[in-house]
């Protein structure tokens, strides 16, 4: 397969994304799940991305892959054999997501955790997609909170699980946030309503 040619100025194209989102290399490793180590050798220009982590790259920072290769004649078959949006194809409208389980457990290749991780994207809205004779896994989610439509080769899934585990970071962080800042609404509710019950009593003991 002809080697992916990356931009020659790669490496300032990735930083400045990176600032633009404002976030250090320590930041961009958390929230991609790619190591701390190699953002900073893809800065440094000691490194350029697999394909699955470029593809990672694109989608955290909604650009295409394009942004980032040289033009190349053969690259197209590189998108095909790696799957870009453009050639993953997956009938959506006809997929049977009660099978999904039977899935998880087929790719997961006995890796408990990797089925569990799957099994709690789905239960919290996640859409996942899997095509096993097409070698095909996508996971998407309309939620403005993690907008996302990615499509990873099955037999790469394990590399990106750390992607995935810190999806399952984030969310359970701002549920917990969110039920806090529920709690504390009904908190402030109550003293309000407390509140004026105990100024209509004053005022009616007044009064009489």
């Amino acid at each position: 397969m002809a080697k992916t040619k990356f931009k020659e100025n790669f490496k300032e194209i990735l930083k400045e994304l990176r600032k633009k989102k404002n976030l250090t290399q320590r930041g961009l490793a958390e929230k991609t799940g790619i190591s701390l180590a190699m953002i900073t050798k893809y800065e440094q220009g000691l490194n350029t991305p697999s394909i699955e982590n470029l593809r990672v790259l694109a989608d955290f920072f909604k650009v295409s892959i394009r942004n980032f290769l040289e033009e190349d004649r053969d690259r197209d078959r590189v998108f095909k054999i790696f799957l870009s949006e453009e050639e993953a194809s997956i009938d959506i409208e006809n997929y049977d997501s009660s099978t999904n389980d039977k899935k998880f457990l087929s790719i997961s290749k006995g890796r408990q955790y990797i089925y569990h991780i799957l099994k709690f994207l789905e239960a919290v809205g996640f859409e996942i997609y899997i095509d096993e004779k097409q070698n095909i896994f996508n996971i998407r989610s309309s939620d403005p909170k993690y907008t996302m439509n990615i499509y990873w080769t099955i037999n790469n899934l394990q590399f990106q699980i750390q992607f995935l585990r810190n999806i399952i970071i984030d969310y359970s962080y701002m549920f917990f946030k969110d039920m806090d800042n529920h709690i504390k609404k009904i908190d402030n509710d109550t003293k309000e309503n407390d509140n004026t019950e105990n100024n209509n009593t004053k005022n009616y003991e007044d009064k009489k």
